[in-house]
């Protein structure tokens, strides 16, 4: 009678492959959340740099900023949005377009459910939504006070987000904050 040969596994061998797998999930997790990290502030970057450039934008057709704006800081709340998209008759009577905005999904900004405009870590830490925030040059001077620690910025228009409303990480407060004028 012929013998039949095993060619199963050894409960070694399953555990080696076990273990390389798990090393390789080790390195991969954490390299996975950088890069999601990276695309979430390009997005952002690329946020204010367009509300920014809507606002000029807004200005030089009309000859002023948005009738919402006055002076200091504003939140980039449904008012401003509905302006800048062409929504609002009255603020803006051509209903030109100078910004386009979606609807927030999460790990993306766009308008939350009142119609804020919210920066791509928006509820990702189980904290309120982190709005856009902007000042303009009412001095005519190219120069606004912007920021979470409220510098001098020469532009006629600053954006910027406030991750102290997201996180209290500091690491990540550093990481998340996004201007428009760096």
């Amino acid at each position: 009678m012929a013998r039949l040969s095993s060619r199963a596994f050894t409960l070694i061998e399953l555990l080696i492959v076990v273990a390389i797998i798990g090393v390789l999930m080790a390195i991969l997790v954490p390299a996975t959340g950088s890069v999601i990290e990276s695309a979430r502030r390009a997005q952002a970057k690329n946020d204010v740099v367009q509300i920014a450039t809507a606002l000029v934008g807004y200005e030089t057709e009309y000859g002023h900023f948005p009738p919402s704006l006055g002076k200091g800081v504003f939140a980039v709340d449904r008012t401003l949005i509905d302006t800048l998209t062409g929504k609002s008759s009255d603020a803006n009577p051509k209903a030109i377009t100078f910004l386009e905005v979606s609807g927030y999904k999460r790990g993306k900004s766009g308008t939350n459910e009142t119609g804020d405009f919210v920066d791509p870590w928006a509820l990702t830490d189980g904290k309120k939504a982190t709005v856009y925030y902007c000042a303009i040059d009412t001095g005519f001077d190219n120069k606004t006070i912007g920021g979470t620690d409220s510098q001098i910025v020469n532009k006629k228009v600053a954006v910027w987000n406030d991750p102290k409303l997201s996180t209290s990480d500091k690491a990540k407060q550093q990481r998340r904050a996004v201007t428009s004028w760096e």
